[in-house]
């Protein structure tokens, strides 16, 4: 069969039975012919401004064959063509091979401007069909039969084919002895360049970079509701702007002259929000808090210091306390009775009161009690209750995989689209470096810089998997953000921030089936703004995996291996190390 050259079946033909009819036809001709369909070109001058030919059929011994296709009803009359279309009966003027031969010229200077050599032997004919041509019927002085074709043509193309390559042949001085299958395939080339560009890397995060910008200031319209709401709890998944929103109604709330604790858990989102100066905004985490209340030396990094600050707040003299107002990011990490101590400050002084937070990122607290405590007094008891939908960190694809950990399906992701994750599997630590060396590879390759990638692990900072200060593909690794070296630390400590790049380690396939760990890779896959990769630990065997994957999806939607797992977390393994 005949290579078609676009491989897929054109819809409507150009609203052409005629051509559609020749194009089924022509797929009966032997595999060493290439059939290029509706080949549109620019010419060189004003002579070939632009056209269209409707087929041009390639052969390495023949040559090339220019096609012009009319159907319906066809007429000659002093040496004029005329086209009747069957069904409304309009006849207009046709000039089928002054059409053809015009195509030939032009096709014959693309191939001398594109260089190709030997240029073939180039012929045209005009096919017709819907009619046909009797035998003995006089035909202009200018045509003959051999570049005539009509619906009896239809039944043996090659046939026709070949009886016009012979007829040019015969009437033209140029000799072709063919080509080369290397020339032939240069030719097609040049006729049907290939070519992929995609957007680099930085344009896709400066895409995203305007895209968070738009999308979070559209969902900031919720700081006018809040203008009329002191109190309110507001839900939102990774990457929905939370700590934006939370930021921006700050500095409403001091623009006022009134002072906000502006209050986080994290150690490292503190830092981070640190950077900014907000004027009559202070900026704490729990521990931070209880260090100012107390007057006391650094608390040890041991102790529970949610526990001290409910102690502190239930004991202490509410005419210390100096905050009207606050603003608490990543609620889900308080418990319950310090939301409501917090709370009751702020009521006593007139305040607003408000909580950002994501249920499916409770990893801090320990107890089951208190987990729930905190789902009961955000989901119930707060007055207010706001959700943000849209997401406007991630890709499309990273935030799709982020969801992939905890099933969820409601959540909006933006339209800016990248890389798919990727993910490896392995057994032993040395199948572990090999995937953070390739890994951190294809990412400088890419032109991020090493400070651009954090790797985050769902175990504890101690990992003995990875070494600090080794060198993975060429980075070595730190545990503090330093320029020139990955950022390596857990899950938990960075919950609240974001990364170009992340690379998870340090969970397994069965951790897929503990809820906390579940919502721990959900909150570590959501750091990722452009590209996530995961390492994840193989600790099943293959009906283990079986049993395992028809516990995930019972519907049997995906196959029962590893590769199915892929699918389910839409990830690749583009660095084939499986």
């Amino acid at each position: 069969m005949a290579n078609f050259i676009p491989s897929d079946k054109p819809i409507d033909f150009n609203h052409s039975i005629g051509e559609e009819r020749v194009y089924e036809t022509l797929h009966s001709l032997p595999d060493d012919y290439t059939v290029l369909y509706s080949l549109s070109w620019v010419g060189r001058d004003e002579r070939y401004s632009v056209g269209e030919a409707d087929f041009v059929i390639l052969h390495p011994n023949h040559g090339i064959l220019v096609i012009e296709v009319k159907s319906g009803e066809i007429t000659c009359k002093d040496r004029q063509w005329f086209q009747t279309n069957t069904s409304n009966r309009t006849t207009i003027k046709i000039k089928p091979l002054k059409q053809a031969e015009r195509n030939k010229h032009a096709l014959i200077d693309f191939l001398e401007d594109s260089h190709v050599s030997p240029i073939p032997r180039v012929c045209y004919c005009a096919w017709f069909p819907s009619v046909t041509i009797p035998g003995g019927t006089q035909l202009p002085p200018n045509v003959t039969k051999e570049i005539i074709f009509d619906k009896t043509s239809l039944d043996n193309p090659e046939r026709a084919i070949l009886r016009c390559f012979s007829y040019w042949k015969s009437h033209s001085k140029y000799r072709f002895n063919g080509m080369s299958q290397e020339d032939f395939l240069d030719m097609r080339e040049k006729l049907c360049p290939y070519f992929h560009f995609v957007p680099t890397h930085k344009t896709q995060m400066d895409e995203i970079e305007r895209h968070y910008i738009r999308l979070t200031r559209k969902q900031s319209l919720l700081l006018d509701f809040l203008a009329e709401q002191r109190t309110a709890a507001i839900h939102g998944e990774a990457g929905t702007g939370k700590t934006v929103i939370a930021k921006a109604k700050a500095e409403r709330i001091t623009s006022q002259n009134e002072s906000v604790l502006f209050l986080c858990f994290n150690d490292l989102l503190l830092e981070d929000l640190r950077k900014e100066t907000i004027p009559n905004v202070t900026f704490h985490n729990v521990r931070s808090l209880v260090e100012e209340l107390q007057g006391t030396v650094e608390l040890s990094k041991g102790d529970d210091v949610r526990k001290q600050l409910e102690k502190i707040l239930e004991k202490q003299d509410e005419g210390k306390w100096c905050y009207n107002n606050i603003i608490i990011d990543e609620g889900q990490d308080l418990s319950y009775q310090l939301l409501n101590q917090l709370l009751q400050r702020a009521n006593r002084s007139n305040g607003c009161f408000y909580v950002f937070y994501d249920r499916n990122q409770f990893i801090q607290l320990p107890e089951e009690t208190e987990k729930r405590q905190v789902s009961d007094w955000l989901n119930k008891e707060a007055e207010c209750k706001l959700v943000l939908h849209q997401n406007c960190r991630n890709t499309a694809e990273v935030f799709k995989t982020s969801c992939s950990f905890l099933q969820l399906e409601n959540a909006i992701c933006n339209d800016v689209h990248g890389e798919i994750p990727s993910c490896n599997f392995y057994r032993a630590t040395n199948e572990l470096e090999k995937i953070v060396d390739d890994f951190l590879k294809r990412i400088t390759s890419k032109g991020f810089r090493p400070e651009d990638v954090v790797i985050l692990t769902a175990g504890t900072i101690n990992d003995p998997s990875l070494i600090i200060g080794k060198q993975y593909g060429g980075l070595e690794l730190s545990r503090t953000m330093q320029k020139g070296k990955v950022f390596f630390t857990t899950i938990r400590k960075y919950k609240g921030l974001e990364a170009k790049v992340i690379l998870i380690v340090g969970a397994s396939i069965s951790d897929l089936m503990v809820p906390e760990k579940q919502r721990l890779l959900y909150a570590g896959a959501s750091r990722a703004k452009n590209m996530l990769g995961i390492a994840m630990y193989d600790d099943l065997d293959e009906d283990e995996m079986r049993e395992f994957l028809h516990k995930i999806d019972p519907n049997f939607n995906v196959p029962r291996s590893k590769e199915g797992l892929k699918q389910l977390l839409n990830v690749s393994s583009p660095d084939n190390l499986e």
